[in-house]
């Protein structure tokens, strides 16, 4: 049997005080080897690979990427041998010197290690060899955000009528993985989500859904949706995840069997309650204004869209208003859902997880009691109805454990 121990931040410099993590490269369960980079690491003007020194097996992540952490603070707990000699903390300076971590890698941020950037943006922009330096930042004092990245994303390729979003897997691929996203929103809205599961060895696709993004099919309602996806998607998926009305999406296409999968994880489900927020809908429609937007667009209880983010999705609006008008009145009316995905779910012999957001503002998360007894269910207790964008580690350490049980 191995031994739990907790993994703290190491001192990657003689002057440094803390660290930021930028990015984990094993999800808990995943098991390591001596060598192996585990997570990176982001000092004043360097990103740092951290690889183990030793074999062990990822327990815990504590500290989620983009948290800024002092030295020596617990960040993660690993199982390691039982016959390793113990130390307080494994990554400490010890007497009997045994850690986890190894002599550092690290690789200069340059050539845009001059330019005012968050970690997650200095990641994206490294993954997509995007020059930093060419971006306009609509942060504190010109500091470029993921968001600002996230906003120059286009789709990767048209296939048939809809716009797709890919992520390749990063090392060995371990299946691939179906987005599918909610109403008002892109395949750029997975992007941290996606980034993480790629990281670990997952091929991600998201397709911008008909009436939105940069697919051409337009809307109309839930079942034409249904039937303009299920005849792009030729080739399945081994997990499909899915958002709001992604979700109820996610889950009757894996139920009919146009999808195959594996396992299936619904974020903020539609159709598994009858409550929803109509003002937040009506409102987003009729939304003419940055202010008008940014009223509705703080019941997610997600960061602010920049200033370029938020003209984006009020043209995206004005483009398809008369469209969406007719979605969701399919969806809702009057505070009340008008779709019921709980007999898809019902029905399901692959592993199928919910998570909720504890404090959402547009689906209660009471809904949660609704599910039936093969549906596992979470509820994260500070998150919104967007909880794969406020909490996207622990999201995707419920997704891969999911994924595991398939």
């Amino acid at each position: 049997m191995g031994r739990i121990v907790d993994l703290t931040l190491p001192r990657l410099g003689e002057t440094m005080d803390a660290g930021t993590i930028t990015a984990w490269l094993k999800a808990p369960g995943d098991p390591f080897k001596r060598g192996e980079v585990i997570l990176e690491v982001e000092t004043d003007k360097t990103v740092v690979e951290v690889p183990a020194l030793q074999d062990g097996i990822l327990v815990e992540i504590l500290k989620d990427a983009d948290s800024a952490v002092p030295v020596d603070a617990p960040i993660a707990r690993i199982e390691v041998r039982a016959d390793v000699p113990k130390t307080e903390k494994v990554g400490q300076k010890a007497e009997a010197p045994v850690t986890s971590i190894a002599p550092p890698v690290r690789h200069p941020v340059a050539p845009t290690s001059g330019v005012r950037a968050s970690p997650r943006a200095r990641r994206m922009a490294r993954d997509g060899g995007i020059d930093l330096a060419a971006v306009v930042g609509t942060g504190r004092n010109g500091r470029v955000m993921a968001t600002d990245l996230a906003a120059s994303h286009a789709p990767v390729a048209q296939k048939g009528t809809l716009a797709w979003h890919d992520w390749p897997a990063v090392g060995a691929a371990r299946g691939s993985i179906l987005l599918l996203h909610g109403l008002f929103a892109d395949g750029t809205s997975f992007e941290a989500l996606a980034r993480a599961l790629a990281r670990v060895g997952y091929g991600v696709a998201a397709p911008d859904l008909p009436g939105h993004g940069g697919s051409a099919a337009v809307a109309g309602g839930f079942n034409a949706i249904l039937d303009s996806v299920a005849g792009e998607v030729k080739t399945g998926a081994d997990h499909v995840i899915g958002h709001s009305a992604g979700a109820a999406l996610a889950a009757r296409l894996v139920a009919r069997g146009v999808v195959a999968a594996k396992s299936l994880t619904l974020l903020a489900p539609l159709g598994c309650g009858t409550q929803i927020d109509q003002e937040f809908l009506a409102g987003l429609i009729e939304a003419r204004t940055p202010a008008a937007l940014e009223r509705q667009l703080s019941k997610l209880g997600a960061p602010s869209l920049s200033a370029d983010r938020r003209d984006m999705l009020l043209a995206a609006i004005a483009a398809s208003r008369a469209d969406l008008r007719t979605l969701v009145e399919d969806l809702a009316q009057g505070g009340v859902q008008q779709i019921d995905c709980l007999g898809d779910l019902a029905g399901l012999d692959c592993p199928v997880t919910a998570i909720f957001g504890g404090k959402d503002q547009i689906v209660p998360h009471s809904h949660a009691l609704n599910l039936p007894a093969n549906v596992a269910s979470h509820i994260i207790a500070d998150a919104g109805h967007v909880p794969h964008l406020t909490a996207p580690q622990t999201v995707a350490t419920i997704i891969a454990r999911t994924m595991r049980q398939a």
